[in-house]
């Protein structure tokens, strides 16, 4: 630090990097690394900063390749940088030269310590593989031996069986690619491998037969150009017949010779025998029987499935299969000869519920039981004061005391009564005013009626010499007003 008085100049200043660094500039902004601060007027604090060095290496290639990183690359005083060197597919590195001299085919460069410029130069240079082809005997590859390929081409290989053989496997690269005739490498990346063999040529004998065993004589899985196979026809199931061969020059049913000059198929052919399934109903019109999955021609352990169905008004009882009973619905039956199946069906009956109640009776002709379409006349008779009022249930449509119902299913049915209403009097007594009596207490004086009792609480009013005389309560009570007896 300097002491400066107020308004004089400083001394000269300078900033000095160390090495591998040089200066850029003061934190005031003055650019030169010496100063003289002049007129200082106040206290003054400034800093000098600096950078590092660097140096330029530059990186370039030749075709099919490339460097990273490329071109001019910037490098820190005394630091490293590394370069990749990178072929293109199919290519390889040539030769790697730093500043004009050969470091060899590398992959990677790294400048160490970097004080100075460089230069870095790669050049690149195509693959090639070889194919190795094989043979083993009874055929032929082509091209053999070590065949050179270039990187990313194909190469075709013809392989060929020589005469009664064929080919048994292909390996490539030690991994089988099947019994091919031809195979192909395409885009050739890399050193390859491919060995042919061969086999004699050998054929299957297949035989056909449903229905009974056959046998084969020699009896092998294939059998090579030339060889004769005898077959003989074994048991035949039941319900079948055998009626020749056809293939392999074989026709009738004789044990046939097959002459083995390729795959060869052989069938025994069988004819079977038709039976007969009769099916029936009881009591007749009472339903039918459904076939519900063969319709025929039946043959020996066919299955067929019937459902019994009823007509309306009827259900199904049982089965009569053969001699067997069953009540199963539907009926899975098996064909093993001529077969005759009937179907039992019974009536429904319905049920009439009448429901009786106070007030009258309910009575059903006829009296059942009951069947589909049976016509039921219900009367509802009223008791002594009562009067039928209306039908509930299945008769509620009827408005009158008798209902016809058909039945077609459960019914149901019930009345209602009502009680007759009491009958109302109208009672008009004299009302008399007392004038005078005979000797016999006998009313003589004139009376008028019209008063119309609605309730007769009668009180007896019998005088002597008379018979059986009544009044009203209320003609009693009138007696006050008046003058009575």
């Amino acid at each position: 630090p300097q002491t400066v008085n107020y308004g004089a100049s400083g001394t000269e200043v300078t900033a000095v990097p160390n090495t591998g660094y040089h200066f850029v500039s003061w934190s005031d902004g003055v650019l030169t690394a010496a100063r003289t601060d002049t007129n200082v007027m106040a206290n003054l604090s400034v800093t000098a900063s600096f950078a590092i060095d660097t140096h330029t290496i530059t990186a370039s290639t030749g075709a099919n390749g490339s460097i990273s990183p490329t071109g001019a690359v910037t490098v820190n005083h005394g630091a490293n940088q590394v370069f990749t060197i990178t072929p293109a597919t199919g290519y390889h590195v040539a030769d790697v030269l730093v500043d004009g001299v050969s470091v060899g085919a590398v992959t990677s460069y790294t400048f160490n310590n970097v004080i100075a410029n460089h230069t870095i130069a790669a050049s690149f240079a195509i693959n090639t593989h070889t194919i190795s082809a094989t043979a083993g005997a009874n055929g032929s590859i082509a091209p053999n031996g070590a065949v050179s390929v270039n990187h990313g081409t194909n190469q075709v290989f013809t392989i060929t069986p020589a005469t009664g053989y064929h080919v048994a496997d292909v390996l490539v690269d030690g991994v089988s690619a099947g019994a091919v005739t031809s195979y192909t490498f395409t885009n050739v990346i890399a050193n390859h491998t491919i060995a042919a063999s061969f086999a004699i040529n050998a054929y299957t004998l297949t035989v056909v037969s449903d229905h009974g065993p056959v046998t084969k004589s020699p009896d092998q899985q294939t059998y090579t150009y030339g060889t004769d196979v005898l077959l003989t026809m074994g048991t035949v199931e039941t319900g079948w017949t055998f009626t020749g061969w056809s293939g392999g020059g074989c026709t009738d049913t004789s044990p046939c010779t097959v002459d083995m000059t390729a795959n060869t198929t052989v069938t025994a052919n069988f004819t079977q025998e038709e039976y007969s399934l009769s099916v029936g109903i009881d009591p007749a019109a009472s339903g039918n029987i459904v076939n519900l999955s063969n319709n025929g021609p039946y043959f020996y352990n066919d299955e067929v499935t019937l459902e019994a169905v009823p007509a309306p008004g009827w259900q199904f009882d049982h089965w009569l299969i053969g001699s067997d009973e069953n009540t199963e619905n539907p009926k899975m039956v098996t064909i093993t000869g001529h077969l005759v199946v009937t179907a039992y069906f019974t009536q429904i009956e319905y049920a009439l519920d009448i429901a009786q109640v106070t007030g009258g009776t309910i009575t059903a002709e006829p009296a059942g039981p009951y069947h589909l379409n049976d016509v039921v006349t219900l009367t509802a008779t009223p008791d002594s004061g009562w009067s039928f009022s209306a039908w509930t249930g299945d008769c509620s449509s009827e408005t009158t005391a008798t209902c016809e119902l058909t039945m077609d299913a459960d019914r149901s049915v019930s009345a209602t009564f009502t009680q007759n209403p009491q009958v109302e009097y109208k009672l008009f007594l004299p009302l008399v005013v007392k004038n005078s009596t005979n000797s016999t207490g006998a009313v003589t004086d004139s009376s008028e009626s019209g008063l119309a009792m609605t309730e007769m609480n009668l009180v007896d009013i019998t005088g002597p010499g008379q018979s059986s005389v009544f009044a009203s309560r209320f003609f009693m009570a009138m007696r006050n007003r008046f003058l009575l007896n």
